[in-house]
C-alpha cells in the first residue's frame, strides 16, 4: 500500500488552552476537567513509567489551586515549568497555536512516498502535538507526538514555526520519513499504551 494521508491532532492543545486561559483569570479548574484532560487519548500516547496521568493531574492541579508543586522527576517537574512559562504570556502562545492550526500536510504524502523504498507500511499517518515533557517529539507506532512546549516561532514576518531548528513542517517530514523507513524495516508496532494508574483523594 502508499501511504495516503497525514491527520493533524490539536486536541490536547485546545483542551490546555482552555485550562491556561481559565487559570490566567484567575478562575479555578475542576478536578473533573483536570482528569477528564489527563486520560484523553492524545496525552496517552506520550506516558511512560516516569510520566503518566497522575503526573499531568498533579500539575494541573497545583497551577489551578495556585499551590507550589514539587516534581517527582525531572519529567514533572520540566512539565510544570514550561506550564507556568504559557500562562506568563498567552499572546505568546497564542502565536504558537496560530501556525499550527494553519498547518497542512497533504503536500508531504508523496515526498515521503517518494523517499521510502517500496510501499509504505501504513496508509495514514498522525501527527499529534501534545504539551509534554522535555523532548521535542516521539513516535508511536503509526503517530508522530510533537511537544507543543518546544515549537517556538520563528522572528520576522513569516510567523513560521521552528522545531529543534527545523521549519515546523521540514522536521516532520523528516520523522514521519523516518517512522515509514523504519517500520517497512520491522513491521507494524503494536500499540503499547500505558495503563492509567488510578486516582486516590
Amino acid at each position: 500500500m502508499t501511504l495516503k494521508n497525514i491527520k493533524v491532532d490539536m486536541q490536547a492543545v485546545e483542551n490546555m488552552l482552555f485550562f491556561w486561559n481559565m487559570i490566567g483569570e484567575r478562575e479555578k479548574v475542576s478536578e473533573i476537567y483536570i482528569l477528564t484532560v489527563a486520560e484523553t487519548e492524545q496525552y496517552r500516547g506520550i506516558y511512560d513509567t516516569e510520566f503518566d496521568n497522575i503526573s499531568v493531574r498533579k500539575v494541573m492541579s497545583a497551577l489551578s489551586n495556585r499551590e507550589v508543586f514539587r516534581g517527582d522527576n525531572r519529567k514533572e517537574s520540566r512539565f510544570w515549568v514550561d506550564n507556568l512559562w504559557m500562562l506568563e504570556d498567552l499572546k505568546y502562545t497564542m502565536d504558537i497555536v496560530a501556525p499550527i492550526k494553519r498547518l497542512h500536510l497533504d503536500d508531504l504524502v508523496p515526498k515521503i512516498n517518494e523517499n521510502v523504498e517500496g510501499e509504505s507500511i501504513y496508509e495514514t499517518l498522525n501527527v499529534v502535538f501534545v504539551p509534554f515533557y522535555n523532548q521535542p517529539s516521539l513516535v508511536r507506532n503509526n503517530t508522530l507526538y510533537i511537544n507543543f512546549f518546544k515549537a517556538l516561532p520563528e522572528r520576522g514576518e513569516k510567523q513560521d514555526l521552528l522545531l529543534d531548528g527545523l521549519p515546523i513542517k521540514e522536521y516532520i517530514l523528516q520523522q514521519l520519513t523516518e517512522l515509514v523507513q523504519e517500520a517497512n524495516r520491522s513491521g507494524k508496532g503494536n500499540r503499547v499504551v500505558t495503563p492509567l494508574r488510578n486516582v486516590f483523594y
